[in-house]
């Protein structure tokens, strides 16, 4: 899109910080967008703070997405905050400081077009459909021991488990032995490119604290997971206190029984999966992109 639009490229020769980056960018640049919450950074922001302070003191407006809670670089009392800071996710409340608009909450969270406006979804008296899915990698492995688990306490009903484009080959493995082990009871899903009609699928979801489950939830599922970092657990615990998820708790905490206990609970609770699929949907509509590219938009205009 870059070059059809015969937009300008500049390079920046590898190695070079983010500070000194900036001395190559264009007198034309007025406006960043940056997107910089990796664990590194995370764990030490000062050199993405730099990067800010250097930005603005050149009379750039800096827009920044970033984490949210302990996957921040950017909190309300952090000496130097970008213009715009956005932080689309659930649980996170906008603070109000001069300098700054800060756009955030589950309203605009990030997700494609056609996870808007989803159907309601009717919600069966006990789950007959569950759906394992955690996300394209999976590094934790957290698919065979949901998988182990129900070999162990067995669902009496169908268990589609998506294998993601980045999961190991000895987690494919494994994942395939357990499968041919116990035939009837998995049903494998690789190359999966649209999630959707997983999602309207399933009674029941059960993945990670990544971006899956605000999908699940968008499309009205209701959804059981994980954490999958210490990081993730007040991002996991906000959902709860939306009404919107199920949170197990820590990934490196649970065992199987605590899988087992939790699936079939929430399977044999018609009364909140309803609950959590009617409420889910309000909060994540679907329409989060559309209300950021709006604020965003003011706030072009404005720069």
């Amino acid at each position: 899109m870059i070059r059809q639009n015969d937009l300008a490229i500049v390079t920046i020769a590898d190695g070079t910080s983010y500070v000194d980056e900036v001395s190559d960018y264009p007198d034309a640049c007025r406006q960043v967008l940056a997107d910089l919450s990796d664990a590194d950074n995370v764990a030490d922001p000062k050199a993405v703070h730099a990067y800010v302070a250097t930005l603005q003191a050149k009379g750039i407006k800096v827009f920044y997405i970033d984490g949210a809670f302990e996957d921040s670089v950017f909190k309300q009392d952090s000496a130097c905050l970008p213009d715009v800071l956005i932080q689309p996710y659930v649980g996170v409340v906008a603070f109000e400081r001069p300098g700054t608009v800060h756009i955030a909450g589950g309203g605009y969270a990030i997700l494609p077009a056609v996870y808007k406006n989803s159907p309601d979804k009717e919600v069966a008296e006990t789950a007959q459909r569950i759906l394992v899915t955690f996300g394209g990698s999976d590094p934790q492995g957290v698919t065979l021991t949901v998988m182990q688990a129900l070999v162990e306490n067995p669902m009496d009903c169908p268990v589609r488990v998506i294998i993601g484009p980045y999961f190991s080959e000895t987690h494919i493995t494994a994942i395939g032995d357990l499968a041919q082990r116990y035939p009837g009871q998995f049903d494998l899903r690789e190359g999966v490119t649209d999630m959707i009609p997983h999602y309207r699928w399933a009674d029941l979801v059960v993945t990670s604290s990544g971006l899956s489950r605000y999908e699940s939830v968008a499309c009205g599922a209701p959804t059981l997971f994980c954490a999958l970092y210490p990081a993730h657990v007040a991002s996991s615990e906000a959902f709860v206190q939306a009404g919107i998820g199920r949170y197990i708790g820590l990934c490196d905490t649970l065992h199987g029984a605590d899988w087992s206990r939790e699936i079939k609970a929430l399977a044999g609770d018609q009364a909140e999966r309803r609950s959590l699929s009617r409420r889910g949907q309000t909060v994540i509509d679907g329409n989060g992109m559309d209300r950021l590219l709006e604020a965003l938009q003011k706030e072009l205009v404005s720069g």
